[in-house]
């Protein structure tokens, strides 16, 4: 089985081929991403994945010039990443929302832009910095 051969070239990673000759359950990632992919797989250029991916995951020789990463240790990467790096939204969504709920939270969402919000977070400065709000 090819599977390979159901990828493409783009840009600087690759993506699964679409059309009528390839049916959808053959398209399944690759478990070895080779090291002109990894970078583009993890959304990144090669001398970023050089200096802060590749030194901290194993790599395998394929034939006697390639070599290649295993894309759950890649995954693994970007999980340890995100743990120590990221950070969390700033509205949280509630698990499990029926389509109504998920309009009103959204609909929620779009007025903490608002003015009213805004006099809110105003006030609350205000407060912290023990000065009366401004009236416009």
């Amino acid at each position: 089985m090819q599977v390979a051969s159901h990828y493409e070239r783009a840009g600087d990673g690759f993506r699964l081929k679409e059309g009528p000759g390839i049916p959808k359950q053959s398209q399944i990632l690759p478990r070895v991403i080779r090291l002109r992919d990894a970078p583009g797989y993890l959304g990144m250029d090669k001398n970023r994945f050089g200096v802060e991916v590749r030194p901290y995951v194993r790599e395998a020789r394929i034939g006697e010039r390639g070599i290649a990463f295993d894309r759950l240790e890649l995954d693994a990467w970007v999980d340890t990443y995100f743990e120590r790096n990221a950070r969390a939204p700033a509205l949280q969504m509630p698990p499990k929302l029926t389509e109504q709920e998920l309009s009103e939270w959204m609909e929620e969402r779009s007025r903490a832009k608002s003015v009213e919000a805004w006099e809110k977070v105003r006030a609350l400065v205000a407060k912290v910095h023990r000065t009366k709000p401004r009236d416009r």
